[in-house]
């Protein structure tokens, strides 16, 4: 019933939004958060990414608002993708039963993985995700990098906004079965010689959007942040709290 009360909500937020229409696509991200406690709760664990004692929920959120969509509590030290196909599959279910024609997915590194892209592909829905650096992308990386750099070593670096480039690329990793379309994006650093580099693995064809606007895309990510933080002004103070039995407060308190 919560889960339904959430989609309702952003559903109404979305169709105001929209002249009270359903709007025909939908971009959801897709992010864990740890959520901190300061005693031994059950399920509570020491999490080594974040040097923190806490849970660590997964969430769905409207990519346009920021309405949180879903919201599993999970163990302190489960990976960032564990459980993570049911849940978005869950969600783009509710999703498109709800508030739109086709949902999209954003994630962010840690997610992609074989069993989650292979059925976001059979259910044809688009998906964007920053995929960490190795080995192989640093060497596919070289030559948009030299050219950046040789760049700045002849002509210097333009005054005002750091530049943005944008390389196509095909990319398999071990464990995928096949190769699938990444980008590369590099970027100035103010003050410094070696760009910035990272890349964008989709599901989306160049010919339906282009490298520069799959990076747009991408970066819309984190309008959930905002809801999170007032809803975890409102959970922190219950977690605040030990497990222990409260024997020495005074009776009949």
């Amino acid at each position: 019933m919560l889960r339904e009360g959430l989609q309702r909500l952003a559903g109404w937020r979305l169709k105001a939004m929209g002249g009270w229409r359903r709007p025909k696509t939908l971009v959801i991200d897709i992010d864990s958060l740890p959520v901190e406690v300061h005693g031994e709760q059950p399920g509570s664990a020491w999490n080594g990414y974040y040097h923190r004692r806490v849970y660590h929920p997964i969430v769905a959120a409207e990519g346009e608002t920021g309405d949180i969509l879903d919201l599993r509590l999970r163990e302190g030290q489960v990976h960032t993708a564990d459980g993570g196909l049911e849940f978005v599959l869950e969600v783009l279910e509710r999703a498109e039963r709800h508030l739109c024609g086709n949902a999209a997915v954003r994630f962010d590194a840690g997610y992609p993985g074989e069993p989650l892209m292979a059925a976001l592909e059979e259910r044809s829905t688009h998906y964007v995700v920053r995929v960490r650096n190795n080995a192989v992308l640093k060497r596919l990386a070289l030559p948009a990098m030299d050219a950046v750099v040789w760049d700045a070593l002849r002509n210097g670096a333009p005054a005002g906004e750091p530049r943005t480039w944008v390389c196509e690329s095909s990319y398999r990793a071990g464990s995928w079965s096949r190769s699938r379309r990444v980008v590369q994006v590099v970027v100035e650093r103010p003050g410094e010689l070696i760009p910035r580099c990272f890349w964008l693995l989709t599901s989306i064809p160049s010919e339906e959007m282009s490298g520069e606007d799959l990076l747009a895309l991408y970066r819309k990510r984190g309008k959930a942040e905002g809801h999170l933080g007032e809803l975890m002004s409102v959970v922190s103070p219950a977690l605040s709290s030990t497990s222990r039995r409260k024997s020495h407060y005074p009776q009949g308190r």
